[in-house]
């Protein structure tokens, strides 16, 4: 599996791993990862994710969104459920 740890990358930003970075470091940790989306795209993320009055984005909410694609979460706890 060659995938990004993008929650890590993102952490590097976020000392106190409130799960929150502003929409500038959201949209450099996606340049970082090489994500091939143009600047509008990049916005559009950001402001999907953003959370609270300081417009800061919720990277936990969207690395979940993300890893949706390739795991299922708490799959140890109830392996048979679908």
């Amino acid at each position: 599996q060659n995938r990004i740890r993008m929650r890590d990358m993102f952490q590097d930003f976020d000392p106190l791993r409130a799960g929150r970075v502003t929409g500038a470091q959201f949209r450099r940790v996606l340049d970082l990862a090489r994500v091939p989306l143009t600047s509008e795209e990049k916005e559009g993320v950001a402001a999907t994710f953003e959370v609270g009055d300081l417009r800061e984005v919720n990277y936990f909410a969207f690395c979940d969104r993300v890893d949706e694609v390739f795991t299922q979460k708490h799959l140890e706890k109830a392996p048979t459920k679908p």
